[in-house]
């Protein structure tokens, strides 16, 4: 589930997984995938540089459909909606966890994604500072590192095993490249 994180560009925005099935990450209007996103955040780990993501974007709330109404199973517009009635959330709490397969779904997913928004090459940046671009939005090193760590835990209900220390590999390597540990 998307939580408030903080930027230093547009104050509290939107960051995170927004379908358990599905690796796929929502910035404010800005939708890619979390593989994308630690190969990119991880090869800015090294050294100050410009790197990129394709993603979609959407600014249409009608497009994007209603979240909440999407995840109670009472409204399916929009992308959200054509999401959830593809994988609805789980009627039992304890199966709400971001799957850690969820990468074996993207070319379903990123097909419903493209009918609701526009394909867009998301520049990222990293400067000798340790600030953070990421298409416009500007993230200190520490908020920065609080979406690596919000990643790396499979946000909001947290990745399956995630006691156990598992993750996707992509994101287990994301968080070392960063010097984070579980």
């Amino acid at each position: 589930m998307p939580l408030l994180h903080s930027s230093t560009s547009h104050g509290e925005i939107a960051f995170g997984f927004y379908n358990i099935e599905i690796d796929a990450l929502l910035l404010d209007g800005l939708f890619f995938y979390c593989t994308d996103f630690c190969q990119v955040m991880g090869k800015l780990s090294l050294e100050p540089g410009e790197a990129e993501i394709a993603g979609y974007r959407s600014n249409d709330p009608a497009a994007i459909g209603d979240f909440h109404g999407a995840i109670e199973g009472i409204n399916f517009t929009g992308y959200m909606g054509e999401l959830f009635r593809r994988w609805p959330m789980p009627e039992t709490p304890d199966l709400f966890r971001q799957n850690l397969a969820g990468e074996e779904r993207r070319d379903e997913s990123e097909a419903i994604l493209a009918r609701h928004a526009g394909a867009e090459t998301i520049i990222c940046r990293r400067n000798k500072g340790g600030v953070v671009e990421i298409g416009a939005f500007i993230f200190s090193p520490g908020q920065f590192l609080d979406l690596i760590r919000y990643v790396r835990r499979g946000g909001y209900p947290t990745w399956e095993g995630y006691e156990d220390g598992k993750a996707p590999v992509c994101v287990i390597n994301l968080a070392a490249a960063w010097g984070l540990a579980q």
